[in-house]
């Protein structure tokens, strides 16, 4: 999957199960979306819609990871923020049977790490790269060349993006996919006004000839 959308309110998971595109979630992410809910009851509310892929993010719960193993792993993919601390939670999680995806991955040594430990993704924050002073071009695409010589499956996400220019550049440096906020998303789903009136166009003949 290309895309996703950042968010968990009722908006967000129609759009992503209209558009048939994934979502993540972090916990700044609920608390702003779904202010006095408690996690599992945001994934139970997830589930509930046809979306085919949830990030959620965890911590280093271990108790919270044991209440999570009669959920649907097919569709879940457990967020860990990568150091050493989440190494113990990662192991559990691929024991449970669920896919790994490491966030807030800035550093080669974290790349490194995930890596060793087999995650499924990387998540890497686009904007707050830049704002460090950190080439996140370059660095998505030193990132995906390492992996596609050790680590081949390993799939990079790129987040904290700010606009489409930030996006396509993510996806051209390497990335493979990019999660958006929701305006983002309503974005990059809108076409400029000279787009549809080509498209008017080509609908009105259409009419005409049938």
């Amino acid at each position: 999957m290309i895309l996703y959308i950042d968010g968990c309110d009722e908006e967000a998971l129609e759009m992503a199960q209209k558009y048939n595109v994934g979502i993540t979630t972090n916990p700044s992410i609920v608390l702003r979306d779904r202010k006095g809910y408690k996690l599992l009851d945001i994934l139970k509310e997830i589930l509930k819609y046809d979306i085919k892929e949830v990030f959620l993010q965890i911590g280093e719960d271990e108790a919270l990871l044991e209440k999570l193993k009669d959920f649907p792993k097919e569709r879940i993919v457990i967020k860990l923020s990568w150091y050493e601390k989440a190494f113990k939670v990662h192991d559990l999680s691929k024991k449970l049977g669920f896919r790994t995806c490491a966030t807030a991955v800035y550093e080669e040594r974290q790349l490194v790490t995930a890596i060793m430990k087999g995650v499924d993704y990387i998540a890497v924050y686009y904007d707050r790269m830049k704002r460090k002073g950190i080439s996140p071009s370059e660095r998505i695409s030193k990132f995906k060349k390492i992996l596609e010589r050790f680590s081949p499956g390993t799939k990079i996400l790129a987040a904290s993006l700010k606009s489409l220019d930030q996006a396509l550049d993510a996806l051209l440096s390497g990335a493979d996919g990019i999660t958006l906020p929701k305006a983002l998303f309503k974005e990059t789903i809108d076409v400029s006004s000279y787009v549809m009136d080509e498209i008017k166009k080509f609908n009105e003949d259409l009419r005409a000839i049938l």
